[in-house]
């Protein structure tokens, strides 16, 4: 059976927290709240729709918790609280589309009147899937790598994930799948460069700047 203690506010606070003991050596019962090591401490049912949690490891590292949120029948992966999702949309590369009549419509990617739309970022916090890094920068430019798509900015290239592109997140971080997203800081050595230009040739991109220029190369499979 399952007990569930509730408050909005005050259960959440960094001050609050809950122990239990049994006559089991204590381990009859296990308290979830704010986090838990492992997702076995969570019960398998009976969590209240839409609860979620930290699945926090047990060493000094951040870069691998996790979330939870249970969906009334099953503990589902999902995103940290007060993490943003989106990308403003009126300030990432816009798309033209061909219409019936041979028109070109250029708008935002927004999901409307037949556009994509970027996706969002669903699990993690910022230290297991950080902002993307021309995020409060410019994006120079854009080139196709790998069947990934490459966003050129000031001091790196942020690459798609595999044959989506227009997801720039993880889908997981319980694990690093071969085809996620990659955000690179290119090093220029001694020299601070702003990228502006990438073409790929012969297996390689091909980066430049207006002092300096760099490569960015794979194997086939081009990963993280």
């Amino acid at each position: 059976s399952t007990l569930w203690i509730w408050n909005d506010e005050e259960a959440q606070a960094d001050g609050v927290r809950f122990s239990s003991a049994d006559g089991r050596g204590n381990e009859a019962m296990k308290v979830a709240h704010v986090s838990v090591e492992s997702l076995s401490d969570l019960p398998g049912s009976g969590a209240p729709n839409g609860f979620s949690i930290k699945v926090a490891s047990n060493d000094d590292s951040d870069v691998d918790d996790w979330y939870v949120t249970y969906d009334g029948s099953r503990w589902t992966e999902t995103l940290g609280p007060s993490v943003v999702k989106s990308f403003d949309s009126s300030t990432m590369p816009h798309v033209i589309i061909r219409q019936s009549d041979g028109t070109f419509q250029c708008g935002p990617c927004d999901g409307n009147d037949g556009r994509p739309s970027f996706a969002p970022r669903t699990v993690g916090d910022l230290n297991s899937v950080p902002d993307r890094g021309f995020v409060g920068k410019e994006i120079q430019g854009m080139a196709l790598y790998k069947n990934r798509l490459a966003f050129v900015y000031q001091d790196g290239v942020c690459f798609s994930e595999a044959g989506e592109f227009f997801n720039l997140y993880p889908t997981t971080v319980r694990q690093i799948l071969a085809s996620d997203a990659i955000d690179i800081k290119v090093d220029a050595g001694s020299a601070a460069p702003v990228y502006r230009h990438a073409i790929p040739f012969d297996q390689i991109l091909m980066m430049w700047s207006d002092t300096a220029q760099a490569v960015v190369s794979g194997t086939d499979i081009f990963s993280g």
